[in-house]
């Protein structure tokens, strides 16, 4: 039995997120350039998968349309980290453009690019990246699907307050996506960004406490 390469696994992670078979949240760390992701942050990025695992799926994400010379060094230096996929966001795709009337902004769609060549079968996830808006007032009318990311923009200290409003909408039933993208500082990791990840990893998890827990109907209820 051959094992499938660390990408593959990663892409099928990716597919069952989008399809609602896996109940994590997907988490799109963005990076300054296609053609520099610092070894440092790449360390910091692979731990932080290692640590919400269990609830987060975490890639590294690149804005924009790279050449394809920074592509390949992107990917070079993924596979180097041992991170085995990241994310593209695309201007110019088309796909999704049906949802485009009812988002605040033209979004962007996402694609995954894997460090390892995939099976020629296995398909690339992507899906919708839709901005969080950015007064507390302002209605979020997109899809609920989980085809679509919440762009929340830069991480900065006000990152958790976001995060708090997001997370809200997720436990009142008001929003269905994916998960988050966030742009990462070029420097060094900050800690604002590891303790906004801690709310997320909670909504997980007590999902999953509440779907144990939850009591059965009756069966009078289901005569």
């Amino acid at each position: 039995m051959t094992t499938a390469p660390a990408s593959s696994r990663v892409a099928a992670r990716l597919l069952a997120i989008r399809d609602g078979r896996d109940d994590r949240l997907l988490v799109l760390c963005g990076i300054a350039a296609a053609g520099c992701l610092p070894l440092a942050a790449g360390r910091w990025l692979r731990a932080l998968r290692a640590e919400y695992d269990d609830e987060l799926e975490l890639l590294p994400f690149v804005r924009g349309a790279p050449d394809a010379a920074d592509t390949a060094c992107l990917l070079r230096r993924c596979a180097r980290l041992r991170l085995p996929a990241v994310a593209i966001g695309d201007t110019a795709a088309s796909a999704y453009s049906r949802w485009r009337a009812c988002l605040p902004v033209a979004p962007l769609t996402w694609r995954v690019l894997e460090t390892a060549a995939a099976r020629a079968a296995t398909p690339l996830p992507g899906g919708l990246l839709a901005r969080w808006p950015a007064r507390a007032a302002e209605p979020v009318d997109w899809p609920r699907s989980r085809r679509v990311v919440a762009d929340l923009g830069a991480a900065s200290p006000a990152l958790g307050a976001r995060i708090g409003a997001f997370t809200d909408a997720l436990c009142d039933g008001s929003l269905v996506v994916a998960g988050i993208a966030l742009d990462t500082a070029p420097g060094a990791p900050h800690t604002f960004v590891t303790d906004a990840l801690d709310p997320l990893a909670n909504y997980v998890r007590m999902q999953r406490i509440a779907a144990v827990t939850r009591r059965a109907p009756s069966l009078r209820s289901r005569l």
